[in-house]
């Protein structure tokens, strides 16, 4: 349990870090004149779906769960 609230808070603290992929998405394709590929984006969109689900899992998990009194 402490693994998953661990992680969730990770997570809130670096929320910046997923929009380094807008932004080096965006860079790229204005600097480079390079465009990324479908598998990119999928990847891209993989990586942002799981994290939305780890906290959405880990906030109703905590919400059913009663919390122990250490």
């Amino acid at each position: 349990m402490k693994g998953g609230a661990a992680l969730l808070a990770r997570l809130r603290r670096r929320r910046h870090r997923y929009s380094r992929l807008v932004f080096a998405t965006a860079i790229g394709v204005v600097v480079f004149a390079e465009l990324p590929s479908p598998r990119t984006g999928l990847g891209s969109a993989v990586i942002v779906a799981s994290t939305l689900y780890i906290v959405h899992r880990e906030r109703v998990r905590r919400a059913v769960t009663p919390r122990l009194e250490e």
